[in-house]
């Protein structure tokens, strides 16, 4: 990514999450639909972009090709000023999801890549979700779309979590995707949200089920070999932890 990127991404986040904090038709949105508080939006500089945006290509450091720089309207949903996702507020014809040009493909992540489990999503919004509900320290990966393979750094940190719990859509594809983890990452563990609460982290959420209920019961269900090999899942620290 040239400099100009980097430049220009920053000065539109902070425009952007802005015009979120002056949008109470968006932050409504956001609590009610995808669980997300105004604070946590503010933390992850969650933004909102009015209207269609076409600039020069140059101006964000990217070579020209008689086509402008364009940036749907929507909710703007960076990562370190390494990506601009925007969810388009009307798709039509088009994707939900745009991906700024120029921007990175590397998963999102939040938190520490030594903590004892990670916990890997599709979706951004469900991984903020989790790091506004989760209690206690965990390192959350958001794939971005379930077809995405990590690469070489990404599993290096993965390989210090001794546990990986893979949170995918229960539809085809995320069984597909899931299987490929599980097969090609050790220390992974299909975990899904239960069918009665809803599809995924979100729609559980939103249905009431407690993330962090939900967290200890993942852990006992799927890593019951993993909590009695590994020192830090001795029965007292492990409580300690969770609770």
């Amino acid at each position: 990514q040239p400099g100009e990127w980097h430049i220009i991404a920053k000065k539109f986040i902070a425009w952007a999450s802005k015009k979120l904090i002056e949008n109470t038709e968006a932050l409504t949105w956001l609590r009610t639909e995808r669980g997300v508080t105004q604070e946590t939006a503010a933390k992850f500089q969650l933004g909102w972009s009015d209207h269609n945006i076409y600039r020069p290509k140059e101006e964000w450091g990217i070579e020209p090709n008689g086509k402008k720089m364009f940036i749907p309207s929507g909710l703007v949903i960076p990562w370190q000023e390494k990506r601009i996702r925007v969810r388009r507020d009307d798709p039509g014809e088009y994707s939900k999801y745009h991906i700024v040009q120029g921007s990175t493909s590397d998963p999102m992540t939040i938190g520490n890549h030594y903590e004892t489990t990670a916990i890997i999503v599709e979706s951004e919004l469900d991984a903020i979700l989790l790091a506004q509900e989760i209690k206690r320290p965990v390192f959350i990966v958001a794939l971005g779309s379930c077809s995405i393979k990590p690469d070489e750094i990404l599993l290096n940190k993965l390989s210090e979590c001794p546990v990986i719990l893979i949170v995918l859509d229960s539809d085809g594809p995320g069984a597909k995707a899931s299987k490929w983890w599980i097969e090609n990452v050790s220390g992974t563990y299909r975990t899904l949200t239960p069918t009665a609460y809803g599809k995924d982290i979100t729609e559980a959420f939103l249905n009431d089920l407690d993330l962090n209920e939900w967290l200890i019961a993942s852990m006992e269900l799927c890593c019951e070999d993993i909590l009695k090999d590994h020192p830090f899942f001795a029965e007292d620290n492990f409580n300690q932890q969770v609770n």
